[in-house]
């Protein structure tokens, strides 16, 4: 009888240890999955900002405050005629309320913080992303800061 109660106690720990590893091994995969999913939301944001400034003239670039603008207006240079560009209307880069949009229209959302810096001729774009998870009953916020510097 003593043989089956240790061997029915020491399943029972065996039981509960791998349980409780095979749920923290699902709170890891879910985190990692958050975390890669902040991880390429911010790179594609960057990248779609990155390709819409890397045109823009110098000259033409207005920020919506001296540091971290959350605004960017400028125009691009469209083609030549004869020796002087012809530039485009000018376009407004502009992030609130958690997206990032481009003329008045959102082309992202979902982002924590998106803002612009000139300095002489270099822009810097910071694009933020956070996002959360839970596991067991924690949450954790995952967040992930990306900045690209372009020389204009």
């Amino acid at each position: 009888m003593l043989e089956v109660v240790i061997v029915l106690v020491v399943g029972t720990v065996l039981l509960l240890t791998f349980g409780s590893m095979i749920i923290g091994a699902q709170g890891a995969y879910n985190e990692g999955m958050v975390a890669a999913n902040a991880d390429s939301t911010a790179t594609r944001v960057l990248r779609q900002a990155v390709s819409e400034l890397r045109d823009a003239q110098l000259s033409s670039i207005t920020l919506s405050q001296p540091t971290n603008a959350p605004s960017i207006s400028y125009t691009k240079i469209t083609g030549w005629s004869g020796t002087a560009p012809t530039t485009s209307a000018t376009q407004t880069l502009s992030f609130a309320s958690g997206a990032l949009s481009l003329n008045g229209q959102v082309i992202v959302d979902g982002l924590a913080d998106v803002f612009f810096d000139l300095d002489v001729s270099v822009l810097t774009i910071t694009v933020r992303v956070s996002a959360t998870t839970a596991t067991r009953g924690v949450e954790r916020v995952i967040s992930r800061q990306l900045v690209a510097n372009l020389s204009l």
